[in-house]
């Protein structure tokens, strides 16, 4: 679920929403004057990058590793 920001025309309040896809239609209100002229502002968003293949990677390079030494 996406979340977006967006500034109220009226009080100039910035504010976070999570819009579902089924309500993409609902309006949206300022949840400081109840107003419904808002303007979507461009967000920046995170992205989460996993290690844990390479962590697996630094595992199996270590067992080659001792392969190799016992060989």
């Amino acid at each position: 679920m996406p979340f977006y920001e967006f500034r109220c025309t009226e009080c100039a309040r910035i504010f976070i929403s999570k819009i579902v896809i089924g309500d993409a239609q609902k309006p949206l209100y300022c949840p400081t004057c109840g107003s419904t002229k808002l303007s979507r502002l461009a967000s920046i968003f995170a992205g989460v990058i996993s290690d844990i293949d390479s962590d697996n990677e630094d595992n199996s390079s270590s067992d080659k590793g001792s392969n190799n030494q016992a060989a």
